[in-house]
């Protein structure tokens, strides 16, 4: 793991002032899910964490004790928020409940949240039971599981991102460290963009083979009822 130091990159008066009404929202203790991912989101963007840190993982994880991962998951529920609040129904009060449907095109999003709603008993669904539904969608209807490029990132997407911000570091750092400090960390950064490749293809794998067994069962259902 690449240790954060203090960048030289300079806010303006502007960027700082922004940057701590920013960080007012996060500081309450990420209580406000959606409110704190549209910050994090600006800051990210806007690379407001420059003046302190090299990338956006360093400052989450040293002014928020939280991982990029989490901060992405709080990035994606903030745009499910914001595609839910157009139709004018409950929304969702915990991140646990939106976070399964950031992997749905946005009419989805809908659909099975208001699906979601009629089925709680007390019009409170919880996060498992919103996941199940999406399961049960993606299963059935051979969805593929990326989030639409509308309202979220895709895997790829994250990764395009991530190994951006670790070429910037490289590339700030690259005459600070000797050549050889420098050749060990790029092959580290294969060895995880290998190990990335190869859950993506055993995911992939997955994917197919239960789209078979579904297509296999549809067949058989059909050849009944031709047989009646």
């Amino acid at each position: 793991m690449l240790e954060s130091s203090p960048a030289k990159t300079k806010l303006t008066k502007l960027e700082r002032l922004r940057l701590t009404e920013l960080e007012s929202i996060v500081e309450p203790g990420l209580k406000t899910f959606d409110e704190v991912g549209k910050a994090l989101e600006e800051i990210r963007n806007q690379k407001l964490y420059r003046e302190t840190e090299r990338t956006f993982q360093a400052y989450c994880r040293n002014k928020w004790n939280i991982a990029r991962r989490t901060a992405y998951q709080l990035i994606d529920a903030a745009r499910v928020m914001e595609n839910l609040a157009e139709i004018g129904i409950p929304k969702p009060t915990k991140e646990s409940q939106v976070r399964p449907l950031t992997k749905l095109d946005p009419e989805l999003q809908i659909k099975i949240w208001e699906e979601a709603l009629e089925l709680a008993t007390n019009g409170k669904p919880t996060g498992a039971a919103v996941k199940k539904l999406v399961d049960g969608h993606l299963s059935s209807e051979g969805e593929k599981t990326k989030p639409s490029t509308k309202n979220g990132y895709s895997e790829l997407d994250r990764l395009r991102l991530e190994n951006q911000e670790l070429k910037e570091e490289l590339g700030r750092r690259d005459r600070e460290k000797r050549p050889a400090e420098i050749a060990a960390e790029l092959d580290r950064l294969r060895r995880e963009n290998q190990q990335l490749r190869e859950e993506n293809r055993r995911l992939t794998s997955q994917l197919a083979d239960m789209t078979a067994k579904y297509e296999a069962v549809l067949a058989k259902l059909e050849s009944i009822e031709k047989g009646k």
